[in-house]
């Protein structure tokens, strides 16, 4: 995990530490990293996709189950696994500040809103529908190649995988 203080946030520094992780396991022959992530954490999604040029693989259902924690909001603790490909296109424009164009199919699914100001009944259904349209786009061949948005409105984009596209991510 990495984690930056809230008063040194938004200053590169995650970014800095998560390309010195880069650098060291590309040193030490390792070409990809994988972790996971809160699928709502919009901010997280950003860095995920638009700052570090990960891919979006599997939607993993409540993994940690129901918890008592303040961070999870009484909410399933579903997650996204990223994998980062660190040689790949994809990345090496992140490294630049850029982002691969998407396909002329790509499409669109809006990350419902988080904050604890929405009611309950309203963020378990808004995860609920991102759940299943993950999934069911995952299975069927798709994967999260970017996000686009910002706090109040944000969607993932998502690209069937084929021949050509593999080989940019």
């Amino acid at each position: 995990m990495v984690g930056v203080a809230p008063e040194y946030q938004n200053r590169g520094l995650g970014r800095l530490i998560k390309f010195a992780q880069r650098e060291d396991a590309l040193s030490r022959g390792i070409d990809q990293i994988v972790w996971t992530f809160d699928p709502l954490q919009v901010r997280n999604a950003y860095f995920n996709f638009v700052r570090l040029g990960g891919v979006g693989v599997q939607y993993i259902p409540n993994l940690y189950g129901m918890t008592s924690s303040p961070l999870h909001g009484g909410m399933p603790t579903d997650r996204l696994v990223i994998q980062w490909n660190l040689n790949s296109p994809q990345v090496e424009l992140a490294l630049n500040g850029k982002q691969r164009e998407r396909s002329a199919d790509a499409v669109a699914i809006e990350i419902p809103p988080a904050s604890s100001d929405v009611p309950i009944g309203a963020r378990l259904a808004g995860q609920a529908r991102l759940r299943s349209e993950l999934i069911r786009l995952l299975r069927d061949g798709y994967v999260i190649t970017g996000f686009e948005g910002h706090e109040k409105a944000a969607s993932y984009i998502l690209e069937r995988l084929k021949s050509g596209i593999s080989e940019k991510l």
